[in-house]
């Protein structure tokens, strides 16, 4: 009897793993001119809507200047800035900071230079509050990734072209600046072959890690000031586009791997404890080439994984991979037309649904800005607010902003003087922090929250006023 329950029990999670199918598509959206629109990433914005970062040819610019457009949380426009002077400039990271502004990374040859590090600073509305460049004149530099630490600075990364004893090589950059990105510490990482660094993370120790882009996977883990600490890599043809922290404080990277005929290329997801060292490795895909350019962690600490697919003779379609926490594929989907789609990144909503950047193909010689708003993904139980009983005596507001970064305020008003509790819980119902516990008068009262310490990922506050309580969600993203 035993063994037949087992049996069961294992067919039931089986049939449960292959019925998982993808959330449905709330809507799509299409951003650009009628030339050439690359997007690079996709950030929550400080309003619960998001913003985008990539690069134009469109609007009368001269070559390629940074595109930036915010959108609402049902994907239409907010606003839409180009950002540039008389030569090319190109975003290729966005980030928020913790002032409610943002942050842009790329890089950019006006001014009669060769391409420099850019880093671009503008406000809520897409106002510019400044704008700096990096980077000697003897060489090229290329900017790909940007987060802001612990101590309000920034780190940018990159690469470094130039000429040496073997010819033309390129080498990762460092550089960590302050809050108004005055450079502090700047290096270049010799490597025996050409490597470039793509992005970089804030980590919880207050340090970074950043990855490689094209050639292998390559991590390198930096301290508070920008120093390496240690850097990793593995063999193989392999390229790492999108690194994270996870809850547990190790780390999962991802990107693509050729692993031979006849399977080509394919998505390849890397589990890493805290000191970089592997756990497991998963490949994704079929016959077909696969490219993973984008991962991140869902609220049951699995993975939601983006790229594309190209079959030979046929147009790419965008390709996102659900896995569980061990990185077991749990369902796939594809999406594109008849001319040719790219995934570029992919974030988790706060409603358990996924918002996807890619860029799509109206017609053969276009490109433009394409997102895709998934809904609630099907495999989540349904963690909603809890259904208290709410009397007439108090009120609590959502948390804004949310998602958050580091900093968000929950605001609640009390009709008379009470006994109250405000804490926070995780996803597993463990308390996780005690924003407020005392006697409150009657008024409105705004707590600010810092979750700078914690991981990634969705969480609960709970608000407790006398004998009755209300609970709301909030997602922390790094």
């Amino acid at each position: 009897m035993a063994r037949l329950c087992m049996i069961l029990g294992i067919f039931m999670a089986l049939a449960s793993i292959v019925s998982a199918q993808a959330p449905d598509t709330l809507w799509t959206r299409t951003f650009g001119g009628e030339d050439v629109e690359m997007p690079t990433w996709i950030e929550p914005a400080h309003d619960g809507g998001f913003v985008i970062s990539g690069y134009t040819r469109s609007f009368d610019v001269d070559y390629d200047d940074m595109y930036i457009v915010k959108i609402n949380p049902d994907g239409s426009t907010g606003w839409a800035y180009t950002y540039g002077d008389s030569g090319t400039d190109n975003a290729n990271h966005i980030t928020r900071t913790r002032d409610g502004c943002y942050v842009i990374a790329g890089w950019s040859n006006s001014g009669g230079h060769g391409a420099k590090y850019r880093l671009v600073k503008i406000t809520a509305g897409g106002s510019l509050l400044w704008q700096h460049d990096y980077g000697p004149d003897s060489s090229t530099n290329y900017g790909f990734g940007v987060c802001q630490t612990l101590d309000g600075g920034f780190i940018i990364v990159g690469e470094v072209y130039y000429y040496g004893n073997w010819g033309y090589d390129w080498d990762p950059i460092i550089i960590k600046t302050d809050e108004s990105g005055n450079v502090l510490n700047q290096y270049q990482i010799n490597k025996a072959n050409s490597q470039r660094a793509f992005r970089v993370i804030a980590t919880q120790d207050s340090g970074a890690m950043v990855v490689r882009g094209t050639g292998s996977f390559w991590f390198a883990k930096l301290n508070a000031n920008g120093d390496t600490v240690w850097t990793k890599s593995f063999s193989g043809v392999a390229s790492c586009y999108s690194i994270i922290q996870l809850h547990d404080g190790g780390y999962a990277a991802f990107g693509h791997r050729d692993r031979g005929y006849p399977n080509e290329e394919q998505f390849w997801l890397v589990r890493l404890n805290a000191n970089g060292d592997s756990l497991w490795s998963r490949y994704y895909g079929g016959v077909d080439p696969d490219e993973g350019y984008c991962v991140q962690e869902t609220y049951d600490h699995g993975f939601i994984m983006v790229g594309h697919m190209y079959p030979p003779g046929m147009p790419y379609d965008i390709s996102i991979v659900r896995a569980d926490s061990m990185g077991n594929q749990l369902w796939s989907s594809h999406y594109g037309n008849q001319y040719s789609d790219f995934g570029v990144a992919v974030q988790c909503t706060p409603d358990s649904g996924y918002v996807v950047l890619g860029r799509t193909s109206p017609n053969s010689t276009m490109y433009n800005y394409y997102v895709i708003r998934l809904g609630k993904d099907t495999l989540f139980s349904g963690i909603d607010n809890e259904k208290s009983l709410i009397p007439d005596n108090f009120t609590l507001q959502q948390n804004y902003p949310n998602p958050f970064n580091a900093n968000t305020v929950i605001e609640y008003s009390l009709k008379a003087k009470s006994k109250v509790k405000l804490d926070v819980y995780d996803i597993l119902g463990r308390q996780v922090a005690i924003i407020y516990e005392g006697i409150q008068e009657a008024g409105t009262y705004r707590e600010t929250w810092n979750a700078s310490a914690i991981p990634s990922g969705m969480y609960f506050y709970k608000l407790t006023v006398d004998n009755y309580s209300q609970v709301k969600r909030m997602m922390v993203l790094r």
